[in-house]
């Protein structure tokens, strides 16, 4: 029994003494392509404010629509993408290809019904619940019974 005990013991502090050791790593030297590209990608920070988040130019992947009848309408029934540019200052380009069709004001708020999650305003329509994760843009109607659009961030 004192022999298992011995050997288990003996297991368990070798576990951990390899654990303390530290490790060495392999010096890596970054090109000059490859800190231009993690430069790009640190652009976007994606804990920064929802107004900081949502600048750039936005592709129109997919709608969900909506209530009892619902049915998906996707970016490939278009002739050209249509392109929502999220300006500073709350200006709203829409674009049909690379035509400018449309502009519109837009404002980022929290709170629509006595609560605080993030929502927005587009010209004077009703207000859409607001959502971001990584590229994809979510602005949600249906707390309306209306649509659920989806964009992707274009790069």
């Amino acid at each position: 029994m004192q022999i298992i005990l011995l050997l288990f013991s003996v297991l368990l502090f070798s576990c951990k003494a390899s654990k303390d050791q530290p490790k060495s790593e392999p010096a890596l030297t970054d090109t000059p392509e490859q800190k231009q590209e993690a430069e790009q990608t640190n652009e976007i920070q994606p804990d920064a404010p929802l107004e900081t988040l949502i600048l750039g130019n936005w592709e129109w992947w997919k709608t969900i629509c909506c209530g009892r009848t619902p049915f998906t309408e996707t970016s490939e029934s278009l002739k050209a993408p249509k392109i929502l540019e999220f300006q500073t200052g709350g200006a709203l380009l829409y674009y049909s290809g690379t035509e400018l069709t449309s502009t519109q004001n837009y404002k980022i708020s929290y709170g629509l019904v006595n609560d605080d999650r993030p929502v927005i305003n587009i010209g004077a329509t009703r207000p859409g619940m607001l959502y971001i994760k990584g590229d994809t843009l979510m602005i949600d109607y249906g707390y309306v019974d209306l649509q659920t659009e989806y964009y992707l961030r274009r790069k």
